[in-house]
């Protein structure tokens, strides 16, 4: 519900979360013993209960939220207004994750998808003064293009007359994938993916073959 000088507007379409790590030699072997105490920990995923994530293994810290290309969005008070409009040149990418395929490191995404939705309140008093001139927003975009072969955008901000406005988003549900896995290198020349585990909405596609971990880091 809007509160007094705010008009608030519901928002939706599809969303994305995504989470990143990428850990060096020692962490990989910390993480496989973690897992042998108690393969149980693991059973959603191969971060669940890997309490000792340091900050320097963060490769992207947890977001969520709409895609900014895929966005709907109405006034939630009742109004003869039309629906807001968003420029294109309102909508600015920050920020690019992609596959550079590091040599000796073992990578971890979580990346959920499906439709999200919520409310934001923008700083006028009635719908009427609404000016699209004064919207920004900012969005993070991941293209894994060889693998885990994904790809997305989520809004990381939203403005309005310079002055930026709290994010809400809800879902009834989303999927999950998870991706653990390395590069296969031969001195310094790519050759393959390796993969340690890997699930798409909680079905598991590759379980853990922690013996690949010789490969990543030979």
């Amino acid at each position: 519900m809007a509160t007094q000088n705010t008009c608030s507007l519901y928002v939706k379409g599809m969303g994305y979360s995504l989470e990143s790590y990428r850990l060096d030699e020692a962490d990989a072997h910390e993480l496989h013993e973690t897992y042998k105490s108690d393969p149980s920990d693991f059973i959603n995923g191969p971060f669940t209960s890997y309490a000792d994530i340091r900050s320097e293994n963060i490769k992207c810290d947890y977001i969520s939220g709409v895609d900014p290309l895929d966005i709907s969005c109405r006034w939630d008070e009742e109004t003869d207004e039309p629906n807001p409009a968003i420029k294109p040149e309102a909508i600015i990418r920050t920020t690019l994750f992609t596959d550079d395929n590091p040599k000796h490191k073992l990578e971890y995404h979580q990346i959920c998808y499906g439709k999200m939705f919520g409310s934001i309140e923008l700083p006028i008093s009635n719908p009427s003064e609404y000016n699209p001139d004064l919207l920004k927003i900012t969005y993070v975009e991941f293209a894994y293009e060889g693998w885990p072969e994904r790809y997305g955008r989520i809004i990381s901000s939203i403005s309005y007359d310079d002055q930026e406005v709290e994010m809400d988003w809800e879902h009834n549900g989303l999927d999950v994938d998870d991706f653990l896995l390395g590069y296969k290198y031969n001195n310094n020349e790519f050759e393959d993916y390796v993969v340690i585990y890997e699930s798409h909405a909680g079905k598991i596609l590759t379980d853990f073959q922690w013996d690949k971990l010789e490969v990543i880091f030979d």
